[in-house]
This record gives C-alpha cells, structure tokens and sequence, in this order.
C-alpha cells in the first residue's frame, strides 16, 4: 500500500486512489500501463484485496465502494476473489441509501460498482437518482447541481461520464459539453481540476 507522505503508514484511501488512477490511465491508453505498472498495480491490487479496513463494517460502507470501483478497471487482469465481492454485497446492497445525500458523481461510481458486482435493482435505484438530479441546459450540457459545490466537481463530473459510457451512451455528448463549459466558464488553477 502507498502512504499520504514518504516514511509514512500505509493508507487505504490513498492506496485506493492510486489504483483509481492508474486503473483511468488503462482505460484511456492500455499502452500508458507498461509491464512494471502493471506490476505495481497487481501489488497494490493485492494489498487492497486483503486491506481490513474494506471489510470492517465500521468503514466498509466507504472504502467498499471506493475499493470496488478502483479494482474494477483491474479484474480482467487480476480477478477479485468471489469471496471477497460476496463479504461486499451487503455494501452494495446499500449503496443507494448510502450515497442518497453525497454527490451524484459518488452515486455513478457506485452505480458502476452496483452493475458490476451487485444487483439490477441497486443500479436501477441509483440510476433512477442520477437522472432524477441530472440538469440539461442548451449552453451548459448535462450536470449535477449537488456536484457543483465541491472542490473537485469536475472530477465528480468525470464520474459521470464514466458511468453513462457504460450504462447510456446516448447521453455522452451533453455531460461532456459541461466539462466544456466548465473549461471556458471557470479558471482551472490545479492538475487535480482536469483530472
């Protein structure tokens, strides 16, 4: 596992981001992912895969779901034990409710966990909130208010087009006309803010 800082103890949320972002590098470019980040990821795959803090009930509502849909990019490589997506189920179950009051580019990446590793009826409850949320503007595109008030909504945006990528492509141009907009609208001061 990866640590906040150089030294320090090894992280869950971190571990789990660097998965996530390395898993997005792979999506974008499979040629971005040589032989040796492939190895780091297998590594990292393999200590999130056995991480105490995913399966511990007092976390797991969290951490699962950021867990699963960081290794999600990763199980045609290095395929989740069954076990350990069963001890989730539970969570993903959940999802739904847990993700009612976050913002909605949370409840697409749980969304894309549900499809994948729960139950139609899960993904179907957060689809149904996502598009009950969604906002469509002829300038803007497709957005989400409740992803507009964090630091990182272009991020939580990105989250949205990954989901309907996979659930609805129909609706790819107007979510990434926001991102557009966003662009021209808003002056993007970190890396972070394009990521």
């Amino acid at each position: 596992g990866y640590s906040w800082f150089d030294g320090g103890r090894e992280n869950t949320y971190i571990s789990t981001r660097i998965l996530e972002v390395m898993g997005k590098a792979l999506l974008l470019d499979h040629s971005l992912i040589n032989a040796n980040m492939k190895n780091v990821a297998q590594k990292l795959s393999n200590y999130l895969d056995n991480d105490t803090a995913i399966f511990n009930p007092l976390h797991a509502n969290y951490y699962g779901l950021e867990y699963l849909y960081a290794r999600h990019y990763w199980n045609g490589y290095f395929p989740m034990d069954k076990q350990k997506i069963e001890k989730l189920q539970a969570i993903i179950q959940k999802s739904s409710l847990s993700t009612a009051n976050l913002p909605a580019g949370i409840a697409a990446k749980s969304w894309v966990s549900s499809q994948l590793f729960g139950t139609g009826k899960t993904s179907n409850e957060i689809k149904n909130r996502i598009t009950q949320e969604a906002i469509s503007d002829n300038e803007r595109g497709m957005y989400w208010e409740s992803n507009s008030s964090y630091y990182n909504s272009s991020s939580l945006q990105s989250y949205m087009v990954e989901a309907y990528k996979l659930h609805d492509p129909s609706k790819l141009h107007e979510i990434t006309q926001y991102l557009f907009y966003s662009t021209l609208a808003n002056n993007w001061q970190t890396t972070w803010m394009t990521v």
